[in-house]
């Protein structure tokens, strides 16, 4: 697998991307399901597909407005599920899409760390909600 930087990853929610991102973390989790029985001899016993899978996003960044913010305060929202779009762009350099996860995310959590030359510091983070999928890029 080649190596990706940090700007190879970005995230987005209703089709615009809600920062500039500096830092981020996908973690994609398959929960296993414990099947241990009495014949099991003592050792444990996984169930061959996951019980629950998830992903969380995590990510630090600036930003220039109080878009987060207001969504995480939920002002002018109905909900803290919108639907996301994590990108993961080719390493080649060009900057093409390789291929999105897509699904419902909820704002788990968001932090302000203090404002920097006008601009807004922040950290946030991101749990699926529902299904999710890997999808083709759109072009």
């Amino acid at each position: 697998m080649a190596r990706q930087n940090g700007r190879d990853l970005t995230f987005e929610s209703g089709g615009t991307l809600l920062a500039v991102l500096t830092t981020k973390t996908v973690n994609i989790n398959n929960n296993p399901v414990d099947i241990t029985g009495d014949d099991d001899s003592g050792f444990v016993t996984l169930l061959e597909r996951p019980g629950t899978k998830s992903i969380s996003f995590d990510c630090s960044g600036v930003s220039d407005n109080e878009t987060l913010r207001d969504r995480a305060l939920g002002a002018g929202v109905t909900t803290n599920i919108e639907a996301g779009r994590i990108i993961f762009l080719n390493a080649d350099g060009t900057g093409a899409e390789a291929y999105v996860i897509e699904s419902d995310f909820f704002m788990s959590s968001y932090s302000e760390t203090g404002a920097s030359d006008g601009r807004i510091e922040f950290t946030a983070s991101f749990q699926s909600s529902g299904a999710f999928t890997k999808g083709t890029p759109v072009p």
